[in-house]
């Protein structure tokens, strides 16, 4: 393999990289939506049997919705920042962003100046680095994003718990109530 296929076939294996990042971390996005709209759905719920049954499970309901929210929240952010890396690096006439800040001229003089191989595979190159580069950003965030997710999970299944307590016990007060 030459040095121009090389370089090519690196590119495309980090590009596929790049776009999984995007997936995951728009899959992981979507499924912290849905946890955060299950949470504050059920919380006004949650909040009535609770306070039925005692100030403190209502504070202790109160106090995990709030963590887990939080976590959800911090998981959100990883996830957004992870579809937006924000790393600058070597200019590329491989990157959209750098041919896009060139005048079409300079643009046009530095394309034909890649007479050889040599020098279409060290444009390759640096772009690839680049990439790499935007893909560990990536993956960093998405690692982040998953520990809060977990942390997201953990307390919401608490907050459950202390949910389906507190119908339990205001159920069954009502029916001592009515007996």
């Amino acid at each position: 393999m030459d040095r121009v296929a090389y370089a090519r076939t690196t590119n495309g294996y980090v590009t596929d990289y790049v776009k999984f990042g995007d997936t995951k971390a728009g899959a992981l996005l979507g499924l912290v939506g849905v946890l955060v709209g299950g949470l504050v759905g059920s919380a006004p719920a949650v909040f009535a049997a609770g306070a039925r049954v005692g100030k403190c499970l209502e504070s202790a309901s109160g106090a995990v919705l709030s963590a887990a929210v939080l976590a959800a929240t911090v998981c959100a952010w990883h996830c957004v920042a992870a579809l937006s890396p924000n790393v600058r690096t070597a200019a590329s006439l491989n990157s959209f962003p750098d041919i896009a800040a060139l005048p079409e001229s300079e643009y046009i003089k530095r394309v034909n100046a890649l007479a050889d191989d040599a020098s279409l595979a060290d444009e390759y190159s640096r772009h690839n680095w680049t990439l790499s580069k935007i893909a560990q950003d990536k993956f960093g965030h998405i690692r982040q994003a998953v520990v809060a997710l977990r942390v997201a999970i953990i307390t919401a299944a608490a907050y459950a718990a202390l949910a389906g307590i507190a119908s339990f016990l205001a159920a069954r007060s009502q029916l001592v109530r009515s007996l």
